[in-house]
């Protein structure tokens, strides 16, 4: 499930709609309030990966993205590949949860 938002409200709204698992956003031009809401969409969803694509990539800003709750931080224009890698492993990851809660056990009564 993928949602498209234009507004971090709107991104945690969706979020809390959808019982979202990975949030993905991108930044261009960045704002003290951006890294104070995306802090509390962290706190406020438990078990929520933040992925955040950005063209701003300094030092300074991705310690400021990890104390904000991001996961993982990616230059927009240089790590794609990397994004579809975590991507293509969270997807196994749940894809092998859902195998083993769904596993029928001929050993065990139904």
């Amino acid at each position: 499930m993928a949602g498209v938002t234009n507004t971090l409200d709107e991104a945690e709204a969706e979020i809390r709609k959808n019982n979202a698992q990975v949030f993905i956003t991108a930044f261009h031009n960045i704002h003290k309030t951006v890294f104070k809401k995306l802090n509390g969409i962290k706190k406020n969803n438990s078990g929520l990966v933040v992925i955040v694509l950005t063209n701003n990539t300094a030092e300074q800003y991705l310690s400021q993205w990890k104390k904000a709750g991001a996961d993982y931080v990616f230059d927009q224009a240089m790590h794609f590949t990397k994004l579809m890698d975590i991507l293509a492993g969270f997807v196994y990851k749940n894809f092998l949860e859902s195998l083993r809660s769904n596993y029928y056990d001929e050993k065990k009564p139904v």
